[in-house]
């Protein structure tokens, strides 16, 4: 009896290509992306359709973001591969169920702003996009000069996140911290303002996308990051279809070599595109990290 594991794109038993569900996505005509609704700039829900790449959710809603639009390059390749242009279906996740969904193959590629780690590389497989740091977010009013300051103190982290990594070993060092677990970073933001947290602890892109809409000076990103980790950003790609992380891979290198992925990281982190501008150019170590000139 065939045993098919629900992936995003189902597993198929005969194939045509090196990657089964590369077949099965040409049999079904669709491919499932899981995004996330509120990592802006990376993958974020927005009312209205922008000038760039966006998925249509079946609430009406759309979700866009520089995540996304290099996802659309690896689907191009995609439907390439499979001689048909394959619908999106998008599948929303969160930091709590995001590894399960890759793992398990209920998404076949995550659009959103997950970090890589050695542990996470064990489920799925990484495309990398980015480089960012571990800061602290906090109310403008609370003092916070140096890492020092998170002394027994209420931190607010999202589930499975790298600042909730970043805190237990601050712990470990003997800082008492009081560690408050949400499923997103909306109720994150909530604790601060409810001065039910000092400090939400995350990757700083996000917390700037987080604040970008908010009343100007309410909030301030501590200026030095709170921890040592590395934050190198990635889309996660099925790891069983070796087809399909070739595929991926492949389109992001294009993207690097052409000065695609470059333009796009300042359309979407150093301009007015998405109608919030960061004002976070590419540093010289995001250059040297994406192999960008």
């Amino acid at each position: 009896m065939k045993k098919l594991i629900a992936v995003a794109v189902a597993l198929s038993a005969t194939s045509a290509f090196a990657g089964q569900a590369l077949d099965q996505a040409k049999e079904s005509n669709q491919i499932i992306v899981g995004h996330r609704t509120n990592s802006a700039p990376y993958s974020a829900e927005n009312n209205k359709k922008g000038n760039g790449f966006a998925v249509a959710t079946n609430d009406g809603t759309f979700v866009e973001g520089y995540s996304l639009e290099i996802t659309k390059y690896i689907i191009d390749d995609v439907n390439k591969a499979v001689g048909k242009n394959l619908t999106v279906v998008p599948k929303k996740v969160d930091s709590g169920n995001r590894m399960a969904f890759i793992k398990t193959g209920q998404i076949a590629i995550e659009a959103g702003s997950t970090t890589i780690t050695d542990e996470r590389k064990k489920d799925t497989d990484f495309v990398l996009i980015d480089l960012d740091s571990v800061n602290a977010l906090y109310l403008s009013s609370t003092k916070f000069n140096s890492v020092e300051d998170l002394r027994g103190t209420n931190v607010v982290v999202a589930a499975g996140s790298t600042g909730l990594t970043a805190i237990q070993a601050l712990n470990n060092k003997g800082f008492n911290i009081n560690v408050m677990i949400t499923k997103d970073y909306p109720e994150a933001l909530s604790k601060l303002n409810t001065h039910q947290a000092q400090f939400l602890v995350t990757d700083r892109v996000l917390e700037a996308g987080l604040i970008a809409k908010e009343e100007a000076g309410k909030y301030s990103i501590s200026k030095t990051p709170v921890s040592d980790l590395k934050e190198p950003i990635g889309i996660m790609i099925y790891k069983n279809d070796a087809e399909l992380v070739k595929i991926a891979h492949n389109a992001v290198d294009k993207l690097r070599a052409n000065g695609k992925l470059a333009e796009l990281h300042e359309k979407y982190f150093n301009s007015d595109f998405t109608g919030v501008n960061l004002h976070l150019p590419l540093t010289a170590a995001q250059k040297s990290e994406l192999g960008i000139k």
